[in-house]
């Protein structure tokens, strides 16, 4: 996946900066997803081909980017 610039990316939770996830850190929802286990906080499954991840600063969130779209609500944030 191409790289952004997301300097001006904020968590809707807790207004953090943002980053982009890590190879590892995608590997590991994934894993997670495929074992079933991944839910947002809205307490949801997390369906759908993530592509990559945007991470909140403190690292306990991460936000999907599913089929190519960011989904940057405050229910879609993945425990992390």
């Amino acid at each position: 996946m191409e790289s952004f610039n997301v300097e001006w990316l904020r968590c809707p939770v807790t207004g953090q900066g943002m980053r982009m996830g890590t190879e590892e850190e995608l590997n590991s929802l994934l894993a997670r997803q495929s074992d079933g286990k991944l839910v947002d906080l809205s307490g949801s499954d997390v369906t759908g081909k993530i592509d990559a991840i945007f991470v909140s600063e403190d690292g306990a969130r991460a936000y999907p980017v599913l089929d190519g779209i960011p989904i940057l609500l405050p229910g879609s944030g993945i425990p992390v």
